[in-house]
């Protein structure tokens, strides 16, 4: 197991060196040209544009360094602003149900990019979206009503969530991953980010790291669990019942369907109160 893990390691940061020398906008930026320096000044908090849609099921977001924040609201129409730059307005298209919000590619190159980001922000109403997808490079994400099935995956951003719902797939390369709602099932993924998790009482949670602490709180401080934590140096303690154990660990406390599986090299994983 611990020979998996390491090469987990090599693996993945090999994958981070590629991805924050080719995708980070700090390193490089997208057109069709090259340059060694961006000092573009996109005004951030500009409203650009801001578009209504209805009998919306999913949401599909693709963009670059835009932050994205999701906020809950009660009407049934979902709201898109977009802030930032006139050309960098992502391309928003409704079809069977489906908003997609896609920045378009762009191939510039430059070496140092002091560009301020824009934003994007969408309103919807909780427990109405099945699916939301949202990816990005350096943006942070934060979604705060209830979503169905939420996947986010970005590089250098941090993601945050409040809503609650079936499932989450969350992986972020540096950033930190909080989630203070509860889903069934979540897998959640970083390298060198930390990972926060709030619990159901059956709630199903994968997590894996290099170098990242994972914190899990429990929705009650009595609830059983199954734990199955494999790391190479890393150590897990169950702070709620002062437990302690190195290595790799299979244990079980109490009668619950509350399951982890947590995999770090030299990361920790803790149950404890961490809001």
């Amino acid at each position: 197991m611990k020979k998996v893990l390491i090469t987990k390691l090599v693996v993945l940061l090999v994958l981070l060196a590629l991805v924050c020398g080719v995708a980070s906008s700090f390193f490089f930026g997208y057109r069709n040209n090259w340059n060694i320096f961006n000092f573009r000044d996109s005004n951030k908090n500009e409203l650009v544009a801001e578009e209504k849609f209805n009998d919306v099921k999913n949401i599909r977001v693709n963009v670059i360094e835009e932050d994205v924040i999701v906020y809950k609201h009660d009407s049934n129409e979902i709201i898109v602003k977009y802030y930032g730059d006139h050309d960098r307005l992502p391309r928003m298209t409704l079809s069977n149900g489906d908003l997609r919000i896609e920045r378009e590619k762009e191939w510039r190159f430059f070496f140092f990019n002091f560009n301020v980001s824009g934003r994007v922000e969408i309103y919807m109403p909780s427990d109405q979206i099945n699916e939301l997808d949202i990816v990005g490079v350096s943006g942070n994400v934060e979604v705060s009503p209830n979503v169905k099935n939420l996947d986010v995956e970005v590089v250098s951003g941090s993601i945050t969530g409040y809503g609650v719902g079936e499932s989450a797939g969350l992986n972020t390369v540096s950033g930190n991953i909080r989630m203070y709602g509860g889903f069934d099932n979540v897998d959640a993924e970083t390298v060198s980010g930390n990972i926060r998790l709030t619990t159901k009482e059956d709630s199903i949670i994968d997590a894996n790291t290099v170098s990242g602490t994972v914190r899990c709180s429990l929705y009650s401080p009595t609830v059983g669990y199954t734990v199955e934590f494999d790391s190479v140096s890393g150590q897990f303690k169950d702070n709620y019942n002062e437990q302690k154990f190195g290595g790799d660990v299979k244990t079980n406390f109490g009668d619950s369907e509350l399951s982890f599986n947590v995999e770090t090299v030299s990361g920790s994983f803790k149950l404890e109160d961490w809001d």
